[in-house]
């Protein structure tokens, strides 16, 4: 995990939470682009995730992770893997919680 977070702060790499709009909204990884796995089903990519950089999908549990990882490489991305940790466990190993405030 600790790699996943230095490719992302210094930019060479992105962090997709592919959870629903629901739970990104309870809480997320404050590094995370969300990317929920619906869109990408439908073809559809958020205009900040980049094809071309390294990308790590994560979600509850791992399994949508794992979808949207085979789907962002059907869509074209250069080098894509998944976190089969979860949201809480990534919160575990050193990631960092953002929330929506209103």
């Amino acid at each position: 995990a600790a790699e996943v977070i230095v490719k992302v702060v210094l930019g060479d790499a992105q962090l997709l939470d592919v959870r629903e709009r629901d739970e990104w909204d309870a809480g997320h990884l404050q590094i995370a682009t969300w990317c929920p796995l619906s869109m990408l089903e439908k073809g559809v990519l958020p205009p900040s995730v980049r094809l071309d950089n390294n990308l790590y999908t994560y979600c509850r549990h791992g399994r949508r992770a794992a979808r949207a990882a085979r789907l962002l490489e059907d869509l074209g991305a250069d080098d894509v893997d998944y976190l089969s940790d979860g949201y809480e466990e990534l919160l575990d190993e050193g990631f960092t919680r953002s929330r929506l405030t209103w």
